[in-house]
């Protein structure tokens, strides 16, 4: 199931992102998701307060396009109110640069710990992994936790046409992402397949309030939409079709005359590898989508 909150109140003056309204968004697309009549429950079906939850962002983007604290705190007020104390969460990203400008921003409680994983003396686990068939590294954050919440933002990707849920975290975690920045390849598809994710991986909250369509994954402002979304799943692969399918729609209706990214060299086959695989769903067709428009 699939869950879509759309609002167009989301962005306030200045397109600031509304926290009340976001807040309501991130409630409403959880508790739509789980069938729950409150937040608490509807977060109490994915964590549980003895888990060490990691949370990831995307902030690769700056300013432009990177995940809005105003979704990362109504995420871990969530998580807060299903009993997982403050102390067990964590919110990371890949690079110290990242995670600074995130610390700049996480403020929802004193004690939540920001951490950047790719440092030279303390990021990374000495165990090495075997991740689509290369040895890698992976950063402490991921073997730390016990359940992961994915926030990615959706945009364009010079390589792999579009990044969203699966790329947020396969390339937040592996020692040297460009290892794995191979076109229409499956390695995406392959590294979420390893237990290591899999069996950690608990909802996707995308912060779709906008999305960018063109000259990722850095930002660009000239091709950033508003879209005012709250997406919510815990099908990796369906959230990664729909915002493909979301950015190809933004690419036809742009000013730009921009080509389709199917049938081209970035065309995100990653997607259809992951449902071969039996992560997910790619096809739409096939999947219940519930969206909830709140004017």
């Amino acid at each position: 199931k699939l869950v879509i909150v759309k609002s167009t109140k989301a962005l306030a003056s200045r397109q600031i992102p509304n926290a009340a309204v976001v807040e309501d968004m991130v409630g409403r697309a959880i508790m739509a998701l789980t069938g729950k009549p409150d937040v608490a429950s509807a977060w109490g079906e994915f964590v549980h307060r003895n888990d060490r939850v990691g949370i990831k962002p995307n902030a690769l983007g700056g300013r432009t396009i990177s995940t809005n604290k105003e979704v990362v705190h109504a995420v871990i007020k969530g998580i807060m109110a299903a009993g997982v104390p403050i102390e067990n969460i964590v919110v990371w990203e890949t690079y110290p640069w990242m995670a600074r400008a995130m610390r700049g921003y996480i403020n929802v409680a004193p004690n939540i710990k920001v951490e950047g994983v790719i440092t030279k003396r303390e990021g990374w686990s000495k165990k090495v992994h075997t991740l689509a068939g290369k040895p890698t590294q992976v950063c402490k954050v991921i073997e730390r936790i016990t359940a992961f919440v994915n926030i990615p933002v959706l945009k364009d990707h010079d390589l792999f046409g579009v990044t969203a849920a699966m790329k947020n975290i396969t390339h937040g975690t592996v020692i040297h992402p460009p290892t794995y920045h191979t076109k229409r390849s499956d390695q995406i598809a392959r590294i979420h397949a390893d237990p290591l994710y899999m069996k950690k991986h608990r909802v996707v909250i995308a912060d779709w309030l906008r999305a960018q369509y063109e000259g990722g994954p850095q930002g660009k402002i000239q091709y950033r939409a508003d879209v005012h979304t709250i997406a919510a799943a815990t099908d990796m692969v369906a959230i990664d079709a729909y915002g493909y399918d979301l950015v190809e729609k933004l690419r036809r209706e742009s000013r730009f005359k921009l080509k389709p990214l199917k049938g081209s060299p970035r065309e995100p086959t990653y997607i259809e590898d992951a449902a071969k695989l039996g992560l997910g769903v790619a096809d739409l067709a096939k999947c219940k989508i519930e969206e909830i428009n709140l004017g």
